[in-house]
């Protein structure tokens, strides 16, 4: 992973897309609220301000730590380059903190002063002057008077830009972290290979979801056991170790190229870090291509099966946008996709007590990727409980239906529920980008959760049906045909799913009103485990001594009802009869046997009449 994410930043800095190692854009929590114009010529300066900066790239590093009183313990907290907190850049010191606020402007002195004299640049010369001069003019203090201890504040000396957004400035910050970091001794990147000099420490540190952590870490008690202290025994050298830092914080902050898939809002002790992970995702080379008559960008129809805590509606269209960017032809027409060199990456990153923890790493050529997306999807596709064409549902529905039907009429109760997020997500992602089975258990929710009342509701049962059509079928010829009603399909289990689907809607033609309830609602339960007991005697006979008989005196399709049971029935019996007891998967072959008969039974939609059609009354 670092790997690829160091040749990221090589290529986003040459196209000018990455920040100049050692900058940083800070987060709208701590923005420029001031910028002090300085007059060259010693003229009174101007401050300008307050304002909400939060865009520019400045420089930046790790900085953490606790203020102490003495030289040693001051050098945690580093100060940044020209711009920075006030108590650092003007020393404008909090309520009984003077000592220390002392200690640290002293530091963001002598790093001007070192600049300085390495650039020879004359608007430093300017800056160190003011500053110089600040404790001794009253009037100076005056106008520095609305800026608060914490605010950040910067300089323009004559006209702008400001001085730290010059390329002399930025070659001497990226110099400075390097030299800063300590170089221990010469050694061989575990990233490029090159031999030469080996980071101590990472200058930059990355964000995931508010808490700061390094791209390398070590206990104490692991880098003692090699003998090397710090990051040496994950030996970067400089230009991977925060070139590789710098791309990944890049790719945390572009919301075209990362996806939060769980969060953990929990307060107090309840709260797990490790349950707050980020999906990072780019391609080698970024591409256009051409869908439905649109130019798209590959990266955003590629990433469609990636969930995002927020929901968002567009979901299912951009699915919809895969699914048939999958079906047209490959390579070998011009402008088509570049398959033999790209490359299509996804890391899955949470952080815990400062440390980046690497949940998932996947890298997959779009040659393996395309035929592993489209298994995913068409083991995923089914059409609706009413004949709908086929749909794909994005993994936000499909955890929203598992999870939130109550499990026996109690609100809230899960019985044999798996930790639906974030594992699931994961496994489900697996699938769809490398082609491993679905994750263990998706299949023994999704039965159990037909159970109940409102698994069978439609909106439910389709998602449902579509997640064990996806567990049942996944890289199976039956993922192609088992999207409608398979009339032929010769599977017990599936037969009596039909079969009690057919009773169901012969019961509700041979009412004379709407029923509350149905035998699938008393039933489905028992005939979906155990279909000899409950299918093979009671029902049956219900259905011939009841419903068939009002079905022929009614004129209610009597003839098409009992071609279908005696059809299934003769199935059954070629199969060897009704099985006694249905394993999980037979389980899951009774669903879609039940589901599929019942819409091939319903019928169709009515089609939608354009708009200022005439309407019967008007013919």
């Amino acid at each position: 992973m670092l790997r690829e994410l160091t040749q990221l930043a090589k290529k986003l800095q040459e196209e000018g897309e990455l920040a100049p190692l050692g900058y940083k854009v800070f987060s709208r929590q701590s923005p420029i609220r001031w910028i002090l114009h300085l007059d060259p010529g010693g003229g009174k300066p101007i401050l300008e301000g307050p304002k909400d900066i939060a865009d520019k790239l400045r420089p930046g590093r790790y900085r953490s730590g606790k203020i102490g009183l003495d030289e040693h313990k001051a050098k945690k907290l580093k100060p940044y380059l020209l711009v920075d907190e006030a108590r650092y850049a003007l020393g404008i010191s909090e309520p009984d903190s003077e000592p220390e606020t002392r200690l640290i402007h002293q530091a963001f002195r002598q790093l001007l002063e070192k600049c300085c004299q390495e650039t020879n640049d004359k608007d430093l010369t300017t800056i160190l002057q003011f500053l110089e001069a600040l404790p001794l003019h009253s009037e100076l203090a005056e106008i520095l008077n609305p800026i608060k201890p914490k605010d950040v504040v910067t300089f323009i000396v004559g006209s702008p830009p400001c001085p730290f957004e010059r390329q002399i400035i930025q070659e001497f910050w990226r110099d400075f972290l390097f030299q800063e970091c300590g170089f221990i001794h010469p050694g061989n990147c575990s990233i490029c290979g090159n031999r030469g000099e080996i980071l101590q420490t990472l200058p930059l540190e990355v964000v995931i979801l508010g808490q700061k952590c390094q791209i390398t870490s070590f206990n104490k008690t692991a880098f003692n056991s090699f003998g090397k202290p710090q990051t040496t025994n994950a030996s970067l050298c400089k230009h991977c170790g925060l070139g590789g830092a710098q791309a990944l914080d890049h790719l945390l902050k572009d919301e075209r190229h990362n996806r939060v898939l769980a969060r953990d809002d929990r307060q107090g002790a309840g709260s797990n870090p490790l349950r707050n992970q980020v999906a990072v995702f780019w391609l080698k080379e970024p591409e256009k291509v051409t869908v439905a008559d649109e130019s798209l960008d590959l990266l955003a129809i590629l990433t469609a099966p990636i969930p995002d805590d927020r929901g968002a509606p567009e979901a299912v269209a951009t699915l919809a946008l895969l699914d048939q960017f999958l079906k047209m032809p490959w390579g070998g027409a011009a402008g088509s996709v570049n398959l033999p060199d790209n490359a299509f990456y996804l890391a899955i990153l949470s952080a815990n007590k400062g440390r980046l923890v690497v949940r998932e790493w996947l890298a997959v050529s779009l040659a393996s990727l395309r035929d592993r997306l489209r298994n995913y999807l068409q083991g995923l596709k089914i059409a609706g409980p009413q004949g709908e064409d086929p749909r794909i549902f994005p993994i936000p529905r499909m955890l929203g239906v598992l999870k939130n039907i109550p499990d026996r009429g109690k609100p809230g109760k899960t019985k044999g529920s798996l930790d639906l997020s974030p594992n699931l997500v994961r496994g489900l992602l697996r699938c769809a980008y490398l082609g491993e089975p679905p994750p263990s258990g998706l299949l023994e929710t999704a039965v159990g959760r037909l159970r109940t009342p409102r698994g069978r509701e439609d909106s439910n049962f389709w998602i449902l049906a579509s997640i064990i059509k996806l567990a049942l079928t996944f890289k199976k010829e039956e993922a192609q045909t088992m999207v409608t009603l398979l009339s032929y399909r010769t599977e017990p289990a599936y037969l009596c799913g039909r079969l009690l689907a057919v009773l169901e809607e012969t019961q509700r033609r041979s009412a004379s009103k709407n029923l509350n309830t149905t035998i699938v609602d008393r039933y489905y339960g028992g005939a979906s485990l155990t279909p000899k007991a409950t299918l093979g005697g009671s029902l049956i006979n219900l259905a011939e001594k009841a419903y068939l008989p009002k079905l022929r005196r009614d004129k209610k399709g009597h003839k098409k009802m009992r071609l279908l049971l005696e059809e299934i029935l003769s199935a059954l019996n070629l199969a060897g009869g009704f099985p006694t007891t249905l394993t999980l998967p037979q389980q899951a072959e009774f669903a879609l046997g039940f589901y599929q008969q019942r819409a091939d039974l319903r019928p169709a939609p009515a089609p939608v009449a354009p708009e200022n059609s005439p309407t019967k009354e008007e013919v």
